[in-house]
């Protein structure tokens, strides 16, 4: 039928259905996008007795929701969420790992939000 806007049913994940013509629905998968934010764990390895600097270093970095020493393989796991992808290797890789005492992460991006 040509003349009439094609219509979507979008149904994201704990979010009322939308019907909108498909302009609309472009714009809207965009907002949803802009507003999810990307959640990551990164696990740390530290120096022999750094694990409490390093773990109150990491606590006042940006992005970093929760940091905690642990027992295990690593010395620390962290929670971190930003907007981007990007940002949780900017904030690992750049951040985390650029700090005195760290000697190996290991990160995990979670699929849920």
């Amino acid at each position: 039928m040509a003349g009439r806007p094609v219509r979507f049913v979008l149904t994201p994940a704990d979010r009322p259905p939308f019907v909108g013509t498909a302009t609309q629905t472009f714009f809207l998968v965009n907002v949803y996008q802009h507003l999810s934010m990307v959640y990551a764990f990164a696990m740390v390895k530290t120096d022999s007795g750094a694990s409490e600097d390093v773990v109150e270093a990491i606590r006042g970095l940006g992005g970093v929701v929760e940091a905690n020493v642990v027992a295990g393989d690593f010395d620390l796991i962290v929670e971190i969420e930003t907007a981007e992808v990007y940002d949780v290797l900017d904030t690992v890789s750049g951040k985390v790992g650029g700090l005195e005492g760290v000697l190996d992460t290991k990160t995990y991006v979670s699929l849920q939000e």
